[in-house]
């Protein structure tokens, strides 16, 4: 077991320097003025183990930057704090979290070294003085249970959160399955152009369109010919016309002269009708000849409209190869892009699978990611209605008590019945009653209510009851057990009665009474004489 040996403070409150020595056991008594600084002592223990202070309930920093407090104990451990929050165990640093958690690692939570560590005049008199509601309230303080009701604060805010951070999760959850839809759709696409393997058909139409023409562009007939005869039978056309006129003007002529001469000899007639016969001879045969251009024209017409047949099919049928020639190019670039994007889906489906595979797995994640918060928000769910509940914990707190009445017994008969030999049948009956709790004796064999006690009987009780409290924490380490200014909610009778019960404590283990009442030293005198006193004069402490 561990116990404290020295106490060493400076510059704490109104202490510059001041240094107790402590053995395992024996009382000390420490008095002087109010404000004279005998409980400062207490609060620099409790600063320097938990940067805590007995009057307030946040964490407390003195004034002074030059303020440290050393704890030395038994087996050599050495705990120290200075105003720049630092804890200081055996040449080890801890700071902030750190040094929070070693020291409950070491002392326990800072509700339970108080509640082990200090019996203040504060308690005394509040749970005196108040009724049974209010018991119920300066007990769940006292045991912490007013940490329920913070803590459902904090589930409940914890609740918001994990709510908010599950709302962000279902949202994830849905963009990654669309991402997988997505994912999976291309590679369903990509192994389609798998299997649609083109390359045969692609290489034989390549092959088809790279081969040399098998045909020809047909050459249109030639019109030369036909174009001269044309232009001959035209030429004798115009010749015909021309002898025609020239016959008519001719025999016009002889028309005319036969009227003019009738009968004269002078004129040779004879020979211009000669001259008109040979010009119709002529004629005749300038006809014969257009009559065999024109039979040539027709005959080289019907050749050429042949060859124009023959043209014209060959034309069709090379426009026809072309058309399907176009085709088959049209089907050669889809069939390459094909190709190309096969190639492209054999090079790209493994990246796609991969990617696949870290969305799958993102996803397994997400989804444990959320089933460990719906579980959390499922317990932190009972933790809220359990914190919240009040009856549960005034059936706990019910419990408690009723698991200390045996200590509350011993202690109430160690101090009421300290000097009298035949002690009563007592024992508190504890019950919950309207939300609350109702505290009865059973005294002798009758059972009297708590408001039916005397007044000291009332006092020994209460503290009976707050004493018991200081052993539902396991001590690792032996603290002075502080009596801060009790004995002056009390008469005479029961001071004297509690003042005999802490001189036998103090056999057992270190105690400290602090007091302002110097008279009460005359009455701890009468039953310890190895009492060791200080009084305290603004900060400095005189016998030590």
């Amino acid at each position: 077991m561990r116990y404290l040996t020295n106490i060493t403070i400076e510059n704490f409150g109104n202490h510059e320097h001041t240094n107790l020595a402590l053995k395992n056991v024996g009382l000390y008594v420490f008095t002087g003025d109010n404000g004279a600084g005998k409980s400062t002592i207490i609060d620099a223990i409790i600063w320097c183990l938990y940067h805590r202070s007995i009057r307030s309930k946040s964490k407390w920093k003195p004034n002074n930057e030059k303020t440290n407090v050393v704890l030395h104990f038994s087996d050599g451990l050495v705990v120290s704090r200075d105003t720049k929050s630092k804890v200081l165990e055996n040449g080890h640093t801890y700071v902030g979290r750190l040094a929070i958690n070693r020291i409950i690692e070491l002392f326990g939570p800072y509700k339970e070294f108080i509640r082990s560590f200090i019996l203040h005049k504060r308690y005394v008199s509040q749970f005196s003085m108040a009724t049974d509601n209010e018991k119920k309230v300066v007990l769940e303080s006292i045991l912490g249970f007013d940490l329920l009701e913070e803590a459902h604060i904090k589930v409940k805010k914890s609740l918001k959160e994990f709510n908010y951070i599950l709302d962000k999760l279902n949202m994830k959850a849905r963009s990654i399955e669309y991402d997988l839809t997505g994912l999976e759709r291309s590679i369903s696409d990509a192994n389609e152009f798998l299997v649609l393997d083109y390359s045969e058909e692609l290489n034989a139409l390549q092959s088809e369109l790279d081969a040399p023409k098998l045909y020809e562009v047909p050459i249109p007939p030639s019109t030369e010919n036909k174009d001269v005869i044309a232009k001959n039978i035209g030429e004798k056309k115009a010749h015909i016309r021309r002898l025609e006129k020239s016959i008519n003007e001719y025999e016009c002529s002889i028309n005319n002269i036969k009227c003019v001469l009738c009968g004269s000899t002078n004129f040779d007639l004879l020979k211009l009708k000669a001259f008109v016969t040979s010009k119709k001879s002529l004629l005749d045969c300038v006809i014969d000849e257009l009559e065999a251009l024109q039979i040539e024209y027709d005959k080289i017409s019907f050749e050429y409209d042949k060859d124009l047949i023959k043209y014209r099919d060959a034309w069709a049928e090379c426009k026809l190869i072309g058309e399907r020639r176009n085709m088959k190019n049209s089907r050669l670039d889809y069939l390459k892009s094909h190709e190309k994007n096969r190639l492209k889906s054999i090079n790209n489906i493994e990246v796609l699978e991969k990617a696949l595979l870290d969305k799958e797995k993102e996803y397994e994640l997400l989804k444990y990611k959320q089933n460990i918060l719906l579980n959390k928000i499922e317990r932190y769910k009972i933790y809220c209605s359990l914190y919240s509940n009040k009856g549960l914990r005034l059936k706990l707190l019910c419990d408690v008590l009723s698991i200390i009445s045996k200590r509350i017994v011993d202690i109430y008969n160690t101090i009421w019945f300290a000097h009298i030999e035949h002690k009563n049948k007592f024992k508190p009956i504890i019950k919950e009653k309207n939300n609350s709790i109702n505290i009865s004796i059973l005294k002798g064999d009758k059972t009297i209510s708590y408001s039916g006690l005397s007044e000291g009987e009332k006092g020994i009780f209460d503290i009976a009851i707050l004493k018991s409290l200081f052993y539902l924490s396991p001590k690792k380490t032996i603290f002075p057990i502080v009596y801060d200014d009790i004995f002056d909610a009390f008469d005479d009778t029961v001071t004297d009665k509690l003042i005999n019960y802490v001189c036998n404590e103090a056999k057992k283990c270190p105690v400290f009474i602090i007091t302002h009442n110097t008279k009460l030293l005359d009455n701890i005198n009468n039953y310890d004489d190895n009492v060791k006193h200080y009084h305290v004069t603004n900060g400095c402490i005189n016998g030590a």
